[in-house]
């Protein structure tokens, strides 16, 4: 992590760090820990399916550390930008039986991120969204 770059967005208590370099996502699981306060045992992570093999080294990461992970493939396209694909994410999350502090977590931008965010925004009334675009 000493190889990144971080930009602070300041937006008073809903601010945030955006860490920029080479493999952050093979250590992205202590680093999600960090950002987040504390410890989470599950999460979904929604990935694009262009992106899957940057996604595999995020998902080892956070299995490494004891965190149970729920995948699913998202088409970046605007025909899955739909209900169907939110109603998706958000059984898989029900299915992992995710908890309030346990994350959604986003692997590529765009459609998936965007889909992802609002599934994690509407279970359970919010979880924490993790974006990795």
């Amino acid at each position: 992590m000493s190889d990144a770059a971080v930009v602070a967005v300041g937006l008073g208590d809903r601010s945030y760090e955006v860490r920029i370099g080479a493999g952050l996502l093979a250590g992205a699981g202590d680093a999600i820990e960090e950002a987040m306060g504390g410890g989470f045992g599950r999460c979904l992570v929604v990935i694009d399916t262009g992106a899957a093999a940057h996604a595999a080294a995020l998902v080892e990461s956070l299995r490494a550390r004891g965190t149970v992970v729920t995948e699913v493939e998202v088409e970046p396209s605007e025909t899955d930008k739909s209900l169907e694909t939110f109603a998706r994410l958000v059984t898989a999350a029900a299915n992992a039986e995710l908890e309030r502090g346990d994350p959604v977590i986003a692997v590529g931008g765009g459609i998936v991120g965007d889909i992802a965010g609002f599934a994690a925004a509407s279970y359970r009334r919010g979880v924490p969204v993790v974006q990795c675009p």
